[in-house]
């Protein structure tokens, strides 16, 4: 956070950037799944994708009523915004619930949100392209 910017701009620049973060995830056909951002802590983020391949079959499945059908692989990234650190995490969905049994991937400290945004994006973009969903 810059003290000398006006809090109200710097929040949605905040937003923004997280917004934006999105889009080019999106146009690497990643389906954002959740995007939580708080400003008021620290600027801490969370966002989850999964694949948007593995999403459309899921979708295709539970609206063919085919309830038995496993959920994509979800990568959870978080900022503590505090703590200044990233942490990734893989969990699996199983048929007709929420992502769980999560693997951490990684944690790392890092300067700022900019550069936890930069890496999050970096292994998004290495995670989408594994064809198993398991990468490192």
């Amino acid at each position: 956070m810059n003290r000398d910017t006006n809090n109200s701009i710097a929040a949605i620049q905040f937003i923004q950037e997280l917004s934006s973060l999105a889009a080019r995830l999106a146009e690497r056909d990643l389906v954002v799944r959740s995007l939580r951002c708080e400003w008021g802590t620290f600027g801490s983020w969370t966002i989850q994708v999964s694949r948007g391949k593995d999403q459309d079959a899921y979708t295709k499945a539970v609206l063919a009523l085919l309830w038995s059908s496993r959920g994509p692989n979800v990568l959870s990234i978080c900022w503590d915004g505090k703590e200044k650190e990233l942490s990734i995490r893989q969990g699996e969905t199983p048929p007709l619930s929420g992502p769980t049994n999560w693997q951490s991937k990684l944690s790392q400290r890092l300067d700022d949100s900019h550069a936890a945004i930069r890496l999050a994006e970096e292994y998004a973009i290495v995670w989408v392209s594994d064809s198993d969903g398991t990468s490192d």
